[in-house]
């Protein structure tokens, strides 16, 4: 209420809590997830093979830029590739399975 009156009485706009720093929010790198939490995100996963490639190559993450980062680590380290095509990046995509 006091920051309320403050903000008012200088013009100021009220503070603005950003969302990732919210409790709960898996974004929050002071949030833990617990067992058997509802809010516990998918596991997502690719394979190598899954967009052709002849590669045993498979990971794992929460969110599809730890796949991302995985994969192009692993891309410019074993398959040569410095660069990500758009199509490839397409492929990626409809790749990464829940």
């Amino acid at each position: 209420m006091l920051i309320n009156l403050l903000c008012n009485y200088s013009g100021m706009n009220l503070p603005v809590l950003s969302p990732k720093y919210l409790p709960g929010n898996p974004v929050n790198p002071h949030y833990e997830y617990k067992a058997g939490a509802p809010d516990k995100p998918p596991v997502l996963s690719f394979r190598c093979r899954d967009i052709g490639m002849d590669c045993p190559f498979e990971v794992t993450g929460t969110t599809k830029n730890k796949i991302y980062r995985e994969f192009i680590g692993h891309a410019e380290s074993t398959h040569n590739v410095t660069v990500l095509s758009a199509d490839l990046l397409f492929k990626i995509n409809e790749a990464i399975k829940k």
